[in-house]
């Protein structure tokens, strides 16, 4: 049972080491022996803390007085016990010594000019009988910005939960309170506009806002159209956001609302908290950079207390300097280290200790994979005790004392065993071939020809923008979806586990059960009912149906190797009893048929994991889920009463239960505190079978994977063999097929690269004035995060010919802003343009920038041909620059996703219809879009450039005199 009792203000203000501190201080100076002084001032902060709410503090200190009076008699006189309890009471009660740590505020009850959002004195927290809040005052100030910070289970995710309710004492009626626990999990058919208009006529909302609150959170008019089935995670966190909106929340609260975001997708989720003025916002996040950017306030949720830090998230890292941060990007944790060292504090997480040695050279190894320095991956991630990587998260974000090196990991996993003629790891045990697939009354598939391979030792990231297609892909490989084309071979043996994008729905229909029972449920008979229900194994009644044909096939008895081919024992509908026969695989391709197979080697995978002999007994799923940081006493508690990142490690936890040699991971650091992820980065690394996980997560994916797969307009690249994910075992056809293709691609690159005017500067727009002619030097500072979105260059200055044009200024470029640039003649506008444009101040790689100075150069080429040509130069240029963020930050580098994103949008497909439409846009007809630029005036050339501009849609588009001509 749920339940948020309330006391009133008179009591619990400070927690009780508070009060047994003040009680033994008091003592010290009397005649009271040690262990007396100890033993009173733990009943004295018993008797506070755990007593009847609602006491007075008379009651209080008779109370006390009546417990501890007869053992202090013999030391103090009546007089001196009754002044003692006294000071107590008003110590617990923070009126000796004002609010205590409990009050959460950012300003004194004294202040009577603060505005407050919400003012609740005396809260108490309990959950399912557990006290997980102590008496407590809530003050928040309107439009302040609180990160709510703690360990996995500490009761962040409930505490939102009893606010969203509203349903406490001296709540304000008239408080909008909108809570985005999560993603719009909905998987309905209706179109996202309608999904969003729906809610907003439910709410009471003006449902004319729903397009503008769409456009906010970046939907286009396209995208609106499409189902909400169709979103991707990361789309409909979006979708959710966009509904909250429509509300005009009051008071924000978001539950891990960074879960499924890419990097562009979280730094405008930031600027957007950052903008509502007038909106409190309380979140609970393990993204401690987001965190930072947005939090103007920090709660610290431990031990049953409430801990406000001022300062936003660099005040409380001030507070808490020797924290391991694998979440933060490793200018923060060097930041927070050389803090600590000037405060002669041990950071936690260097990791250098000479014990530590083997480890970190092995990780060095497998970051040389990648491409990528030990430095540059940041800060290393480790299971609980694992050496130089002790999490403080076990000791509340404190600091505390490293767990020895011999200590339990939190999460192990189970050895898979061998393989079948498999010798060594690196042989390849799963091989896609030329996979297609689409949903249906999709215009397009989502992914076409994908061929890849895995191995025992694959460690491979799926990246891709949101929506490009990979959870599509992973639920192909895994079974959940029917490929469309191609075929997805695995070997006989293999055991394959998935851990789907939404973990919760592997509980979803089991809330109910305690963990212990579900795992029983589930693995009954040895067999994993969740996987007999994927969509490629799942019997229907036409399967069936077609089961009882005659001289179909009924039954499978057996399967061997038989002549070199892999045979199964079969019996037919109309078979004397006892007739069997043996059938190579590749003849029993009949749909319900390959479903049997399937059935019969899932059957045979776990007899070979001990699934047939592995006692489902209490004490040995018990020991099971203690491997995974799960306790008996949480194991035989309801599943819906485990925080988020408790029911991450169940669903893990009932995965690992098969033994599985691949596991499958889509987005697995969701609801994970620092203390899991650590450990479970830990336990991937040591794990003796292959890793398939798409994670948005770059320091996760920097410290485990040593390949990625791009999943890009429905093709697979993978980054170790710079080709199709699996390019050396694509058919003879489809190799010929690429390479004809590959002719082609360079015929044309050749005949558009003869006609660009050399003029033209690398492909971005036109070319810079001044870069040759011009005495400019520029000078500035990069004040941004270099992985930013947004731009800001402090102490800016530049001289033209000699003369200071601009003098120690701060440039600023925000993301999606439009900035006109004005003054007279020759005050440098045109060469403040051309700097950025050339790079002279430091622009970051990352962001492109495309600076429109002059009209398209005159050539043979049409209009159309002039656009879409220099859209293909583009693609190549995007194309190289992934390749070098590759070789020099790794598949964890966070500069990738928005890259991804942007050659997402450049579809190859679309290019000429895009070009088109962009060109109609500006006058042209039918017949001058087929006109030789060489023809066209000044004024129509102009309109060619701006169509190129408009097409690139770069980060930084400059324009100098676009109306020209």
């Amino acid at each position: 049972r749920l339940s948020w009792s309330e006391a009133p203000a008179t009591t619990g203000e400070m927690p009780a080491p508070d009060v047994l501190a003040h009680v033994k201080s008091l003592l010290a100076s009397t005649s009271v022996d040690e262990e007396v002084r100890e033993y009173v001032g733990d009943m004295a902060s018993e008797l506070l803390t755990e007593g009847e709410p609602g006491r007075s503090a008379e009651a209080m200190v008779e109370e006390l007085v009546d417990a501890a009076g007869p053992m202090l008699g013999e030391f103090i006189d009546d007089a001196a016990i009754a002044a003692l309890f006294q000071s107590a009471v008003r110590h617990f009660t923070g009126g000796e010594d004002g609010e205590g740590p409990h009050a959460l505020a950012a300003g004194n009850d004294d202040d009577r000019s603060i505005d407050l959002c919400l003012d609740l004195r005396g809260i108490i927290l309990a959950f399912a009988g557990k006290v997980l809040l102590k008496p407590t005052n809530l003050r928040l100030v309107r439009g302040g910005k609180y990160g709510v910070v703690g360990q996995n289970g500490a009761g962040k995710t409930t505490l939102l939960t009893r606010l969203a309710a509203g349903d406490i004492h001296g709540w304000p009626k008239d408080l909008r309170c909108v809570f985005v626990q999560h993603e719009v999990l909905a998987a309905e058919e209706t179109s996202v506009l309608a999904f969003v208009e729906a809610h907003a006529v439910e709410t009471g909302a003006d449902k004319s806002d729903a397009v503008s609150c769409l456009e906010a959170v970046g939907f286009t008019q396209d995208s609106m159209r499409k189902t909400v089935a169709q979103l991707s995670g990361g789309w409909r966190m979006r979708l959710a956001l966009a509904r909250a909106m429509l509300q005009k929340a009051d008071l924000l609260l978001l539950d891990e609302p960074t879960n499924h975001l890419d990097v562009g997708a979280v730094e405008w989720l930031a600027s957007h908290l950052i903008s509502l003025a007038h909106t409190t916002v309380l979140v609970v996040s393990h993204d401690y950079d987001f965190l930072a950017d947005v939090a103007t306030n920090i709660v610290h949720f431990e031990d049953q207390t409430l801990t406000a830090f001022e300062g936003g998230f660099q005040g409380f890292r001030r507070e808490k300097p020797n924290l391991v941060l694998p979440r933060m990007k490793k200018h923060l944790v060097d930041e927070i280290e050389k803090r600590a060292a000037a405060d002669g504090v041990a950071a936690v997480g260097h990791g250098h200790d000479a014990s530590n040695a083997g480890e970190r050279s092995s990780k060095m190894r497998s970051a040389a994979l990648a491409g990528v320095s030990l430095e540059d991956l940041g800060t290393r991630a480790s299971a609980r005790g694992g050496g130089g990587f002790a999490s403080a998260m076990s000791s509340g974000l404190g600091g505390g004392v490293a767990k020895s090196a011999q200590a339990k990991p939190l999460i192990s996993f189970p050895d898979p065993g061998p393989l079948d003629g498999i010798k060594n790891r690196q042989q390849v045990v799963l091989r896609v071939d030329e996979l297609g697939f689409a949903y249906p009354g999709a215009h397009a598939p989502v992914l076409d020809g994908v061929n890849a391979r895995v191995t025992l030792s694959s460690r491979v990231a799926i990246v891709g923008a949101n929506g490009a297609g990979k959870t599509t892909l992973l639920k192909n490989i895994v079974g959940e979806l029917e490929p469309g084309s191609g075929s997805i071979w695995k070997h006989h043996n293999l055991r394959v586990s998935y851990i789907a994008q939404h973990s919760m729905h592997h509980l979803e229909s089991n809330v109910d059960m305690p963990p212990k029972e579900y795992i029983q449920n589930r693995f009954f008979l040895g067999r994993d009912k969740e996987l007999a229900a994927m969509a490629t194994m799942e019997m229907g009644d036409d399967d069936r149906a077609a089961m009882k044909v005659k001289g179909n096939v009924c039954e499978i008895l057996g399967r061997a190797m038989k002549g070199g081919s892999l045979c199964y024992e079969v019996r037919k509908t109309g078979d004397r009893p006892g007739v069997t026969r043996w059938e190579p695989a590749e003849f029993l391709k009949a749909p319900y048929v390959a479903k049997m197979t399937r059935h019969y080697d899932e059957k045979l995978k776990a007899s070979q994991s001990g699934l047939d002999i592995r006692p489902l007994t209490s004490a040995e799923v018990y020991a099971h889920l203690s491997d995974f940081g799960i306790s008996r006493e949480l194991a035989d508690g309801k599943i819906k009463r485990m925080s988020g990142g408790q029911k991450s490690r169940l669903v893990l936890a009932a995965a690992m239960w098969t033994k599985p040699h691949v596991i499958a991971l889509d987005e697995p650091t969701n609801y994970l505190d620092n203390e899991t992820l650590a450990a479970l980065t830990e336990a991937l690394r040591k794990f003796k079978g292959g890793v398939l996980t798409v994670s948005h997560n770059a320091g996760f994916v920097a410290d485990l994977c040593t390949d990625s797969w791009r999943v890009y307009q429905g093709k697979v690249t993978s980054s170790q063999e710079g080709a199709g994910a699996g390019a050396g075992k694509r058919s003879a056809a489809a190799r010929r097929k690429a390479r004809a293709d590959e002719k082609e691609a360079a015929k044309v690159s050749e005949s558009a690269d003869a006609d660009v005017n050399e003029n033209e500067s690398s492909g971005r727009g036109a070319f810079a004035p001044g870069s040759v002619d011009v005495d400019r030097t520029v000078t500035g500072v990069l004040a941004s995060r270099p992985t930013a979105i947004d731009l800001r260059i402090e102490q800016f200055s530049m001289q033209v010919n000699g003369q200071e044009l601009v003098r120690d200024c701060a440039l600023e470029l925000n993301a999606g802003r439009r900035y006109g640039l004005l003054g007279a003649n020759g005050c440098g506008k045109s060469n403040l343009l051309a700097a950025i444009a050339n790079r002279e101040v430091p622009v970051p790689a990352h962001l492109d920038v495309y600076h429109l100075r002059e009209e398209a150069e005159p050539s043979q080429r049409t209009a159309l041909q002039a656009v879409v040509d220099h859209i293909e130069r583009e693609v190549n240029r995007l194309q190289a620059l992934e390749a070098s963020i590759l070789s020099e930050g790794g598949v964890g580098d966070e500069r990738l996703q928005p890259l991804y994103e942007r050659l997402e949008a450049l579809d190859p497909a679309t290019f000429e219809s895009r070009a088109a439409e962009l060109l109609h846009g500006l006058g042209f007809d039918r017949a001058m879009m087929r006109r030789a630029t060489e023809d066209m005036s000044g004024g129509w050339r102009m309109r060619v450039a701006l169509a190129r501009a408009l097409f690139a849609a770069p980060a930084l588009l400059l324009l100098d005199e676009p109306t020209n001509h």
